[in-house]
């Protein structure tokens, strides 16, 4: 994953992108029409990836997930020292917030 400075290591990288895919699946299967937005953040020796969507404004498809999904993301996560919050947002949709430690080699 680029875009800073600095890469993320290949691993980081891979798992960023899969947090930001589940989020965006999740967001267009359970909140159909809703604004979606993906922060990436960097601070303090952390990294942040949050996937973040409005209220639904279509009707909900419900599709077999097929996946390991939020389990396996928190998994996954938790091997490198990360972090996993999916719940409610106050406006009637849903946020997706990672946290993983910031591994990148800052030269």
């Amino acid at each position: 994953m680029r875009g800073f400075n600095h890469p993320f290591p290949a691993a980081d990288g891979r798992l960023l992108r899969r947090i930001a895919r589940e989020g965006l699946a999740n967001a267009a299967t359970y909140a159909p029409g809703s604004a979606v937005r993906v922060n990436l953040h960097t601070d303090d020796g952390e990294v942040r990836l949050d996937v973040v969507n409005t209220a639904p404004e279509g009707e909900r498809i419900v599709l077999d997930p097929g996946g390991t999904g939020l389990p396996g993301l928190r998994a996954a996560l938790a091997e490198v020292g990360g972090t996993l919050r999916a719940g409610a947002a106050g406006d009637g949709g849903h946020i997706l917030a990672a946290t993983l430690p910031d591994r990148r080699v800052l030269a």
